[in-house]
């Protein structure tokens, strides 16, 4: 790691720090998941938190989509964590507010 970023010569660097960043992640969700926080303000958490983080380390490192695919997943199990009636589609979790949706950053580039 060189000022917060990852530096990888080897495919098992690459593949350790994915490890470890998306254990990171798991935690990091654990933590606000037993939080009594409203649907928003666990976007809000993701957001400013767990994507901004996700996007710094995006600017010097690839992730693969296999691994994209997983960190969406763990967005989405946060905001959709504990509701038994109501769970939000990816599309609708990135939608603005103004469509109906929760305006959820999306980790991937388009």
């Amino acid at each position: 790691m060189y000022l917060g970023y990852p530096i990888c010569s080897s495919k098992l660097q690459q593949h350790n720090f994915v490890n470890e960043f998306i254990t990171n992640l798991k935690q990091f969700c654990h933590l606000h998941l037993h939080r009594n926080i409203t649907f928003w303000g666990r976007v809000t958490v993701l957001n400013h938190s767990l994507y901004f983080e996700l996007w710094h380390v995006m600017s010097l490192f690839t992730f693969t989509k296999a691994q994209l695919s997983t960190i969406q997943q763990i967005g989405g199990s946060v905001v959709n964590h504990g509701s038994k009636v109501t769970r939000f589609s990816f599309a609708t979790l990135t939608l603005p507010r103004a469509k109906g949706g929760l305006s959820r950053l999306n980790p991937t580039p388009l």
